[in-house]
């Protein structure tokens, strides 16, 4: 599953354009009943353009993003009768 969002903002004070690519793909396995291991990627690229001033103004980045996760679940551990407090 591929998620994009793409964003166009013009802001009226300063009168610059702030152009937003987003886009990721996750990606997910099950091992075994109890095991499951997902990664993820994820891209922004931001950039600026217009008639701003100020230390951010023209400037472009792109920031990538990695996760990952493993997840398992045990068997039920059951108390013995003795432990159990009514």
């Amino acid at each position: 599953m591929m998620k994009v969002l793409a964003t166009d903002e013009t802001t009226a004070t300063a009168a610059s354009t702030y152009n937003d690519v987003l886009g990721g793909a996750p990606i997910s396995r099950l091992f075994d009943r109890s095991v499951q291991l997902s990664a993820a990627y994820t891209a922004n690229h931001e950039s600026t353009s217009g008639t701003c001033t100020g230390a951010n103004c023209g400037l472009d980045h792109t920031q990538n993003v990695v996760t990952t996760s493993l997840q398992f679940q045990t068997r039920p551990f059951v108390l013995p009768s003795w432990m159990i407090l009514c």
